[in-house]
């Protein structure tokens, strides 16, 4: 699996999926786009 983006915010490499992840925190969710082979799935993230 790739994450390949984080609340809408295109993820290309580790340091991208970081700032990402630091720029949600506070949010009551985040929502991934996560490639499984050739396929996307949306995941929400809820603490």
């Amino acid at each position: 699996d790739v994450i390949r983006q984080v609340n809408q915010a295109r993820i290309k490499n580790e340091q991208d999926f970081k700032t990402a992840m630091v720029e949600a925190a506070g949010r009551d969710s985040v929502l991934l786009l996560v490639q499984r082979g050739q396929n996307g799935y949306y995941v929400t993230l809820e603490p």
